[in-house]
C-alpha cells in the first residue's frame, strides 16, 4: 500500500488507535478497482502519478473516471493540480476553463468531514485542511481573473462555451450508453487486478464484440492504405469520438481476458494522450479545446492556449506498448489448442547485404544482392484470426495480435474483424 506522502501530512503519532494521522491512510494499491476509492483515498497530493494518470491532465482523466464517486477531497486534488501554477493568466486559460467547475463544486466544510470520518488525528486533519484551503485560495484568484476577463473577452466566452458544450455532449452519451460506459469501467477495473480470470470478465466477448464489429467496419475506409503500425490504427479506431473510445476500449479490455497477445492493444487504446481519452465532460472538453484547428480569437491579445499544460500520457495496468510486429505472405496454417500458428511464405528481399565487413570502426556492406527472407512462424489468438488462411498478407500488432490481413490492395479484417 502507498501512504499519502505530502510532508504537509505527516504530524505526530496519534494516542488513540481509531484516531489515525492522515499519514498512515493507506492508499489503494495499483491492482484495486477506481470504484472502491474512497473519500480521503482520492486525496492525491503529490498527483496519481503512481495510478498511471500523470499531471493536471492526467488527474482529470482520473476524476472522470471517478465519476460520480468523486469526492470533495478528490475535487481539492484537481484543484491542486490544475491552480498550481498561480495567477499566471497566459498557462491559466485551459486550466481555468476545465477545472473552473470542480473549484465552484469544491465544499471545504465537506471536505473536512470526509477527513474526519476517515478517523483522521485533529493535528492532521488541521494541516491538511491548512494545505486545502491554501490551494482552494490561489485557484479563487485565477478564476476570479479570468471570470473578470470573460465578461467581455469573446474567446474567453467561447472557450467557457465549448467546455459546456462538452459536458452536454458527455451528459447526452451517458444517457443513450450508461450500460456501455459502466462496462468500460467495470472492466477497465478487471484489467488493474492483472488476473485474466477476474469473474468481472465473464460474458464480456458477447457485450463488447458486436459493437467493435460495426464500429470497426463503420471507420475502415478513412484509416489510408499506407498505415502499418498499430498506434495509426488504434488512432483511427478511437477516432476522437465518445463512442469510439469506449467502445474499442472496452473491447481490447475484454481482449485482455482472452489471450496475452492483447496487452500492446490496450496499452495503446488505454495508455495514450489525455487528448484522445472521452472518459468523461472533462476529456471530452479537453479533446476538443487542445485540438490544433481550435483558435478562439481572444480580444485581449495576451491570451493563448497552451496545450501542453493539458496534454500527459497516462498509462493503463502497467501494459507495455511494445509493437514488435511480424508480417508476411501467410502459407499455411494450424490449429491448436486456443491459437493458430501461422507459417510465413519465403519473400525476395532485393538489393539487401549479403556480406558485412568492419571498416575503421564502422560497419559496412560488402556486397548486395537479392535473397529470400524467412519469417519466423507466429501463433496468433485463434479467436481474433478471422480471414487468415494460405495466400493472404497479414500483420501483427505487437509480437501476435492479428492486427490487419489483406490480399493485392484489399483489407480483409482489422483485429479479427472480417470487412464486409
Amino acid at each position: 500500500m502507498l501512504a499519502v506522502s505530502s510532508a504537509l501530512l505527516v504530524g505526530s503519532v496519534g494516542t488513540a488507535a481509531a484516531n489515525r494521522e492522515l499519514r498512515a491512510v493507506e492508499m489503494p494499491a495499483k491492482t484495486a478497482p477506481i470504484t472502491s476509492w474512497t473519500p480521503i483515498q482520492q486525496l492525491q497530493l503529490d498527483g496519481a502519478d503512481p495510478y498511471g494518470y500523470y499531471h493536471a491532465a492526467g488527474f482529470l482523466a482520473l476524476a472522470d473516471e471517478l465519476g460520480d464517486r468523486l469526492s470533495h477531497l478528490g475535487r481539492a486534488s484537481i484543484v491542486a493540480q490544475c491552480f498550481r501554477g498561480g495567477n499566471e493568466r497566459n498557462s491559466e486559460v485551459l486550466s481555468w476553463a476545465i477545472c473552473r467547475d470542480d473549484f465552484v463544486a469544491l465544499d471545504l466544510a465537506k471536505a473536512e468531514a470526509e477527513i474526519v470520518a476517515a478517523g483522521v488525528s485533529q493535528e492532521d486533519r488541521e494541516r491538511a485542511m491548512a494545505w486545502i484551503t491554501e490551494e482552494h485560495e490561489r485557484a479563487r484568484e485565477v478564476v476570479a481573473t479570468f471570470d473578470e476577463a470573460a465578461r467581455t473577452d469573446r474567446g474567453l466566452k467561447k472557450v467557457r462555451a465549448d467546455v459546456e458544450a462538452a459536458k452536454k455532449e458527455w451528459a447526452a452519451y451517458v444517457g443513450a450508453h450508461r450500460a456501455d460506459v459502466e462496462l468500460y469501467l467495470t472492466l477497465k477495473d478487471a484489467v488493474r487486478t492483472g488476473k485474466r480470470n477476474d469473474p468481472a470478465f465473464a460474458g464480456c466477448d458477447a457485450k463488447t464484440r458486436p459493437r467493435f464489429e460495426k464500429h470497426v467496419r463503420s471507420v475502415a475506409k478513412k484509416i489510408p492504405w499506407e498505415t502499418d503500425s498499430l498506434e495509426g490504427y488504434m488512432y483511427y479506431l478511437v477516432d476522437g469520438s465518445i463512442d469510439g473510445y469506449i467502445t474499442t476500449v472496452s473491447w481490447a479490455a475484454c481482449a485482455f481476458s482472452v489471450h496475452p497477445a492483447a496487452d500492446p492493444v490496450l496499452a495503446q487504446a488505454a495508455s495514450t494522450n489525455v487528448n484522445l481519452i472521452r472518459a468523461g465532460w472533462r476529456t471530452v472538453a479537453i479533446g476538443k479545446l487542445s485540438a490544433d484547428d481550435y483558435k478562439p480569437r481572444f480580444d485581449d491579445s495576451s491570451f493563448y492556449l497552451r496545450r501542453d499544460d493539458l496534454s500527459a500520457y497516462i498509462t493503463h495496468a502497467g501494459l507495455s506498448k511494445s509493437d514488435n510486429p511480424t508480417w508476411g505472405e501467410v502459407k499455411k496454417v494450424k490449429k491448436h489448442d486456443d491459437e493458430l500458428t501461422i507459417i510465413f511464405a519465403m519473400g525476395q528481399i532485393e538489393g539487401g547485404c549479403l556480406r558485412w565487413v568492419t571498416r575503421r570502426g564502422e560497419k559496412e556492406c560488402a556486397e548486395r544482392g537479392d535473397y529470400e527472407n524467412e519469417v519466423d512462424p507466429v501463433d496468433v489468438p485463434l479467436a481474433y484470426a478471422a480471414g487468415i488462411k494460405p495466400g493472404v498478407s497479414m500483420k501483427t500488432g505487437g509480437p501476435q495480435f492479428p492486427m490487419v490481413v489483406w490480399k493485392g490492395k484489399k483489407i480483409l479484417a482489422i483485429f479479427g474483424v472480417t470487412l464486409k
